[in-house]
Order: structure tokens, then sequence, then C-alpha cells
């Protein structure tokens, strides 16, 4: 049937299906901008908080870095420069304080050797270094003695294979005839000092002349020279006059220093 009424009310409700689908299209559109929006914050909250997190792990990460590393490795470096000029109280009080970090235990060791030279400890000061794993140089001087032999074994000192014997002289100072340097490597190196012998003399002890160590170098050396002390031995001379007699009276006593004795007849 196409009556115009007809026709005229099929289109009206074919224009009202049409507003309708436009409504829920505006609507549906509304809707999905609405959720674009929440997503779009609910990204933007998450980069914040990410961002946040990421800042707060870098300023811990500087935080510890600076008390576990830049701090004690400038604190070691000033103790080192301390050492360096002598100032042994003030760069060990530092290293102590270190608690281990890096090698500030095996710079507080070398502090205690250097005190141990100070006070004569000569041989404890060795076995501090060597204990340590700081090798140690000695020069030895007698001063007119000698180094009985010419190897270390009858020197008394029991050399690794791996230690090493420099040449005559090469310590500091002296006469290169009258010096010998012994390299130790290790505690097993080391069996204690040389005692020299002289004529005419007795051995009282040896004095450190000069005593060095390179903080700082990559093979670093504990370097200590060791110059012999003596007194003068005195010998009494007993007289046998089978019976007879001298006008005056002889020497009681003799030593190398004396010179030559002219006896009374």
């Amino acid at each position: 049937i196409n009556s115009p009424l007809l026709l005229n009310a099929q289109a009206e409700y074919n224009k009202y299906l049409s507003l309708v689908d436009e409504e829920r299209r505006v609507k549906c559109m509304r809707l999905a901008k609405k959720q674009q929006t929440v997503q779009k914050s609910k990204r933007r909250k998450r980069i914040r908080v990410t961002i946040g997190i990421v800042a707060s792990l870098i300023v811990v990460i500087g935080a510890v870095l600076a008390v576990t590393v830049i701090i004690p490795s400038m604190q070691l470096k000033q103790a080192n420069e301390l050492f360096a000029s002598g100032k042994y109280d003030e760069a060990n009080k530092i290293y102590q304080n270190l608690n281990g970090f890096s090698d500030s235990t095996k710079r507080a060791e070398t502090v205690k050797a250097v005190y141990q030279v100070e006070a004569k400890k000569y041989e404890a000061a060795v076995e501090t270094l060597l204990a340590t794993g700081i090798p140690v140089e000695i020069t030895y001087k007698p001063e007119g003695g000698s180094l009985t032999g010419s190897d270390a074994l009858v020197l008394g000192h029991t050399l690794s294979t791996d230690a090493t014997i420099l040449p005559l002289g090469t310590g500091t100072g002296g006469d290169a005839a009258e010096s010998k340097t012994f390299t130790f490597n290790s505690s097993a190196d080391f069996d204690g000092l040389v005692t020299p012998e002289r004529n005419g003399y007795r051995f009282v002890e040896w004095k450190s002349e000069t005593y060095s160590y390179d903080i700082t170098g990559q093979d670093p050396v504990f370097h200590l020279t060791l110059v012999a002390v003596w007194s003068e031995k005195e010998y009494v001379i007993e007289y046998d006059l089978a019976g007879g007699q001298v006008e005056g009276s002889n020497a009681a006593e003799y030593g190398v220093e004396d010179g030559a004795i002219t006896l009374i007849n």
C-alpha cells in the first residue's frame, strides 16, 4: 500500500531511528573520549610515579656510592698524602677509620712497621711488612766490619727461589764494598737480621740510617738501610815476669784504637 499517509509515517519513523542512532553514536563517542582521558590520566600518573621511583633510586645509589666509595677514596688519598709527608699519626687515624676499605689495612700495618723501625724493632718491622704482603729491601752497612760469607744462607738469611739478591752498594750511601742489599718477598724468606763481625770490636746493634716506602707505587717495596754500631773491645793484659821486675808499669788493657804499645823492660 503506497498511500501518502503511510509513506509519510515511514519517513518519520526512519528519521526517528536516524536520530536515535546519532544520539547513541554521540554517547559512545563521549564515553570513548572520557575513557581515553581517564587512561591518559592514569598513564601520566604511572609515569610520574615511575620518575619519582627512579629519582629516589638515583639519590639512594648516589648516597651509597658517596658513603662506600667516593668519600672513603678521598679519605684514603688524604691519608696517603699524610703518610708520604711523614705525618704517620694523622694518616693512621684515617686508615683505622676506613675499616679495611681498599688497602687501608695494609697502609695501617705499614704505619705500624714505621713505628717499629723508629723504636729499633727492625725484625718486628720486617715481619709486619712481609705478613702484610709488602716486600722489604734491607741494605746492611757494617761500617768497617764484614758480613760473614757471601751468600744469603751463610749470612743467616733463608731466601726462596723468587727472592732477589741485589748487587753490592745498591743501598742509600756507603761504600759499595761495605754494603749488601737483600730483598725479601715473604715471611718464609726472612730469618732474622745478620750479625756482622769486626776484629777488635763488639757488635752493639743495628741503627736505622734511612727508611722509605713509596705508598703510591705500582710495586711498592719498603727500603731499610741499617748501619752497624760497634764498641771497642778492651783486652786485659797479664804479664809473667818470671821472677823479675820492671821499673814503672806497662799497660793493663789494650784496645785496637790504642795503637802500638811499647813495653818497659
